[in-house]
């Protein structure tokens, strides 16, 4: 995880009531509070609990949004002139996105740039979201025919954007190699190599890039409305000159760029190459004897790799100020690397695999944000195009996510639906989403819900380029990008993120080919797996509205959790009523006891001593049994002082009563921050492991594993089916489980012994969880999980079943 998440998380390390002095010499780890969230902090950048009532809020109005074209036209240039400090131009510098490359003049390409930043400057201050442009038969009915001439488009602008990426990455490695990405640089070069011959100047394997009919205005249409779409969006997620102004003159230069690759984009490759040996050239024969860092990467063979979110180089080490223009590289790669990966991440939801059978209007692509119940803690959960099931639970990259889906139920309700006029036999396309505000007090507001039909490939694209900015890895590549942005900014005005409404949000686009492919039969009443949209997190932590409120029963749990002190092998609970009654007892016995000597002869017939004896024997026997009942071992200095000892989690609900499996959940959802070492036979899904730590005697359920942030994706591999972890914890930016992947051993849990479970018995309650709400005992599977290599082909969803892990 990078430096400025951790440091963007750094506010929820511990609770911020000090601990008591004496206690903290005697006992320092049992006096660290580990569990309590601190309150929001105000004056930050970071959207981190901001309130709509601080003085530093800022909240969107795009009455008030300062966008003005005069001003952004005039920063086109900065390759000319470029402003380091007050005072002080850099001029003649390299030039980013340059098209003079590709036969076009520098009188022509300034033409273009203001031809775009105008567009985009429409598309921003416009009150009503845009439209994909052209006639509705330019792409196509919403069957295989249209979504293959959307994947044909896709997949050009997917090449052209590799060119993008390529040609800026050049720049870099000649002028500035320090902050060179040399996987963004690699991967974008194999990825060119492997589908164009740059020597003959063709696409290798007569690959299909070009449309027969309309192929320029449907991809110019395309491009128009991806980048008006993705300008709308930008300049809501946060405030300031700096970050509006240089995110619509990139966008506006790649969209120019972008249109000029797709006329040839054979010979647009050959031209990109050229440059490469050029400057593979000129490095070499200057840098004999220079740091390793400023020679030209070498592609090598292998698998290439996706330009996607990428790291930038380090840039402490270039000077921000010196006379080099450091700070003209940084800036515009930042911007160049941040746009290009999010205009990546939404062209790859828009093209289909290949290389499977199916055809390409059979898919089901969904997202979520629910409520974990743990005070405002949210996860993104996703189920691609292409299957890979996806979660981020980051508080930068679900505020990014919310915002997103603002931009998406603008553009879906603004559109009209075909519902009611779709005549039979003929296919199309179906969006659902569900919106739900939260208070502050994380009270549930009244849903919105919507739902959309389209028969149409131009309406399609209407809705699910928005769609694809809400599902998958954009959220985290959008809040990479802002936080890089943030740190590079002036310290004396910095860009902030806009004050977004906690919310709860589910989006769903399903086509008809799709549904009847499920058929028409019911499913079973227990399936083992269940894509995103039909989880019961979507059901009960997105989808439940004002119906109810699942997670009130964690927050309880997470009220108890906050008063007790945590150490590396105990939970120590406050319980001085029980000490007080114990022992009030004890000693109205031992009282009575000293009172029946005190009688001596004074009774005929009665032996005081012998029932003062018998009275002090009950009270020996009434310590010892108060002391053993509840815990296996109860020192007489905690016992005294009102605090029980926990070492396992029975012994935790014996002395509290609290449901076990939420224990479970909060001791998973928040085991980087709290130092309990765990032991038992049921410690396998817990990281922190210590063999004289706290005893996990209780197997946590598959609903308490997702709530502590361990979900399990259902894979198929090569010796059978199996289960993989996918974390979605606090902190966690963006997980994934590919259709087809391979993992290393000690990555993450897996279970590989899916066939024939152990059966296991645990009270249930009507929930599914364990209480005491039945008497009756269930047996559930239960399954071993360890760390092993493992290798998959196929997703089969998300594990649902109610099951126990070991």
């Amino acid at each position: 995880m990078e430096s400025s998440t951790s440091e963007t998380n750094a506010t929820l390390a511990r609770s911020s009531k000090a601990p008591d002095s004496e206690e903290l010499k005697r006992r320092p780890l049992r006096r660290s509070k580990t569990i309590r969230l601190p309150p929001p902090q105000v004056g930050l950048p970071w959207p981190c609990g901001q309130d709509e009532s601080d003085p530093d809020c800022v909240i969107f109005c795009l009455a008030e949004l300062d966008v003005d074209k005069e001003r952004l036209i005039s920063g086109l240039d900065c390759h000319r002139r470029f402003k380091v400090k007050e005072g002080y131009e850099m001029r003649d510098l390299p030039k980013f996105n340059d098209l003079t490359r590709y036969d076009v003049s520098e009188e022509q390409e300034m033409d273009l740039w203001k031809f775009e930043v105008d567009r985009l400057a429409t598309a921003v201050m416009s009150p009503t979201p845009p439209s994909v442009e052209g006639a509705p038969e330019w792409y196509g009915p919403a069957d295989s025919t249209g979504y293959n001439r959307l994947h044909v488009i896709s997949t050009t602008l997917k090449y052209a954007l590799d060119i993008c990426v390529h040609d800026n990455e050049l720049v870099l490695v000649e002028h500035q190699p320090l902050i060179v990405n040399k996987e963004l640089l690699l991967g974008s070069h194999r990825h060119l190599l492997r589908n164009f011959d740059p020597e003959e100047g063709i696409i290798r394997f007569d690959k299909k890039i070009k449309l027969a009919r309309h192929n320029d205005e449907v991809y110019h249409g395309l491009v128009n409305y991806l980048t008006a779409i993705l300008a709308r969006l930008l300049v809501r997620i946060m405030s300031g000159r700096f970050w509006v102004d240089n995110c619509l003159t990139t966008i506006a230069k790649f969209a120019a760029k972008l249109k000029v690759l797709g006329n040839d984009l054979p010979r647009a490759v050959s031209l990109t190459f050229e440059a490469y040996k050029v400057v593979q050239l000129q490095v070499n024969e200057l840098g004999l004897s220079q740091p390793e860092g400023q020679q030209v990467p070498t592609p090598s063979a292998g698998k290439d790799q996706p330009a996607g979110p990428g790291v930038p180089g380090d840039w402490r080490a270039v000077d921000m100020g010196g006379a080099s223009g450091a700070r003209y590289f940084i800036v515009l790669d930042a911007f160049n690397r941040g746009i290009s990966a999010l205009v990546n991440n939404c062209v790859v939801e828009l093209v289909w695999d290949e290389e499977v059978e199916q055809t390409a209007d059979m898919f089901e692509t969904s997202a979520v944000i629910y409520d974990t119940g743990f005070r405002g803690l949210r996860t993104q959960l996703c189920q691609e195009r292409d299957g890979t099931i996806s979660a981020a639970a980051e508080r930068t990259v679900i505020h990014c996510a919310a915002v997103v889906f603002d931009v998406c139920r603008e553009t879906w309700f603004s559109q009209p639906s075909a519902e009611g006029r779709i005549r039979p036999m003929e296919k199309f396309t179906t969006l659902d989403w569900n919106w739900t505000a939260l208070t502050d007090s994380e009270d549930l507001m009244a849903s919105q819900p919507g739902s959309r039909s389209w028969t149409n490939m131009r309406d399609v694209i209407t809705a699910l380029c928005p769609h694809s900015m809400f599902c998958g890895s954009f959220p985290t590549s959008l809040s990479q990008f802002a936080r890089q942005v943030i740190q590079i900014s002036d310290t004396t005005n910095r860009a902030k993120f806009y004050y977004q409404r906690a919310c709860l949000a589910a989006a769903r686009v399903r086509t008809s080919q799709y549904e009847a492919s499920r058929g028409t039969n019911a499913a079973p009443c227990t399936p083992q797996y269940q894509s995103v949209y039909d989880t019961p997190m979507a059901h009960e932590g997105a989808l439940a509205g004002v119906q109810g409120d699942p997670s009130s029963r964690l927050r309880g749990a997470m009220d108890n959790v906050e008063k007790w002190v945590i150490d590396e092998r105990s939970i120590v609970i406050t319980s001085l009523w029980y000490s007080w009654v114990v022992l009030a007892a004890v000693g109205i016995l031992v009282c009575g006891g000293v009172g029946l000597v005190a009688v001596e002869d004074r009774i005929a017939g009665v032996d005081p001593s012998n029932l003062a004896l018998m009275v002090w024997t009950a009270a020996g026997f009434l310590m010892i049994y108060a002391k053993s009942m509840r815990v296996e071992n109860w020192p007489w200095r905690d016992f005294l002082r009102g605090r029980v000892v926990c070492r396992s989690v029975s012994e935790v609900q014996a002395v509290t009563g609290v449901d076990p499996q939420l224990l479970l959940a909060v001791l998973l959802r928040f085991e980087t921050r709290v130092m309990l070492g765990k032991c038992g036979p049921f410690r396998g899904i817990f990281n922190r492991k210590a063999e004289d730590g706290f005893a996990i005697d209780v197997p946590p359920t598959t609903q308490t594993a997702a709530a502590g942030g361990h979900l399990f994706v259902g894979v198929l591999g090569g010796l059978g089916p199996a289960l993989v972890e996918l974390e979605a914890r606090n902190r966690e930016v963006y997980g994934n489980v590919a259709p087809k992947g391979f993992q290393q051993a000690g990555e993450r849990y897996i279970c590989r012994d899916f066939v024939d479970p152990a059966q296991y018995r645990i009270p249930l309650n009507d929930a599914g969880v364990e209480g005491k709400g039945r008497t009756s005992e269930d047996p559930l599977p239960l399954y071993p999980l360890c760390s092993n290599s493992l290798s998959w082909y196929q997703v089969q969803g998300v594990f649902v079943e109610k099951a126990l892990f070991s």
